[in-house]
């Protein structure tokens, strides 16, 4: 149990330690990010779908953070890097990611948008529906001294249906009552 708090702690801390951008977290592109050198570098096709992405409106999170070098052992100050790489991806809807829309971009390209305390984020137009509902409510009119549901038509009906259990026995014609198979056990 101690090593998984200390995951979670660390996690939350990774913030204040210089990545600033946690998994789950909400970002758009910076101003002028197609002026950018890494942005000329990237494939025609890369970049037309990364546009299409931005573009959406939809909500863009962070999927994964990772270091430009990677240390390789955890002596020193193994936190402090170069640069980050940003895995960012679609939120259809909140918390549904579109897996095969992952894009991979250094840190400087985006900006946390934050959210606090609402950590859903705003939901995009592109997801609001016109709200349908028709509700103009009235006053209720009750028109006998027993409410609105008297007793007689709560279980009842409206009174045609009426009928009371009949207080005797009432014959049934039936088969013949078989015969007992306990008694062959019963001769012995």
């Amino acid at each position: 149990m101690a090593n998984k708090f200390d995951l979670i702690i660390e996690s939350a801390l990774n913030r204040y330690q210089g990545i600033n951008f946690l998994i789950g977290d909400r970002v758009k592109m910076i101003d002028n990010y197609t002026k950018h050198e890494w942005w000329g570098a990237q494939p025609a096709l890369k970049l037309e779908r990364l546009k299409g992405l931005i573009e959406s409106g939809d909500n863009i999170r962070v999927s994964a953070v990772k270091a430009i070098r990677p240390s390789t052992a955890q002596s020193g100050h193994f936190q402090d890097v170069d640069g980050y790489y940003v895995d960012i991806v679609r939120e259809a809807a909140p918390g549904l990611m579109y897996s095969n829309e992952v894009y991979t971009l250094p840190d400087y390209l985006i900006e946390l948008q934050e959210d606090y305390p609402n950590l859903a984020g705003e939901t995009p137009d592109s997801q609001k529906r016109a709200d349908t509902s028709n509700i103009k409510p009235e006053d209720v009119n009750i028109e006998d001294d027993e409410g609105l549901f008297p007793r007689d038509k709560q279980t009842r009906g409206d009174g045609h249906d009426n009928k009371e259990n009949p207080t005797d026995n009432t014959n049934i014609e039936t088969a013949p009552a078989g015969k007992s198979y306990t008694t062959k056990y019963m001769e012995n």
